[in-house]
């Protein structure tokens, strides 16, 4: 999980996305190295503040960006609906745990529900695909 973590961290670097952003991370990002140092986090493990009934909070925020890159945790992000540049990530692997797993970047795409998709990729690390995409929603 930390090298698929990591590799949506570095696209994220090369797209320079987390310049002059109001940072938001959704769930864990693995142990990987951030290229900010303040931001807010909602974790889905939390029971008392997961992020799974926080929706209306979220949405009513001033976040610019949006990460989360264990959406098979969590409910479809097309209920996130604050306009901010997303960087999503999900992945094929069964676990009781994924509610939401996704079959293909494809899939991941259409749940999101983003109006721009600006990067998009399938990528497997031990066994597993994970699917990244990067995204706007206006």
């Amino acid at each position: 999980m930390k090298l698929s973590a990591e590799y949506a961290i570095e696209i994220m670097r090369v797209m320079e996305l987390h310049v002059d952003k109001h940072v938001l991370i959704l769930g864990s990002v693995s142990g990987a190295e951030l290229p900010f140092t303040k931001y807010d986090q909602i974790d889905w493990i939390d029971k008392v503040s997961n992020v799974n009934y926080r929706f209306e909070e979220i949405n009513n925020g001033t976040h610019n960006l949006i990460i989360n890159l264990c959406c098979e945790h969590m409910y479809p992000m097309r209920v996130i609906t604050l306009p901010a540049t997303y960087l999503l990530q999900s992945n094929n692997r069964y676990c009781d745990e994924h509610v939401n797993r996704t079959t293909s970047k494809e899939a991941l795409i259409e749940q999101s529900q983003l109006d721009e998709v600006n990067f998009a990729s399938t990528t497997k690390f031990n066994g597993v695909n994970y699917y990244t995409i990067v995204g706007e929603k206006w």
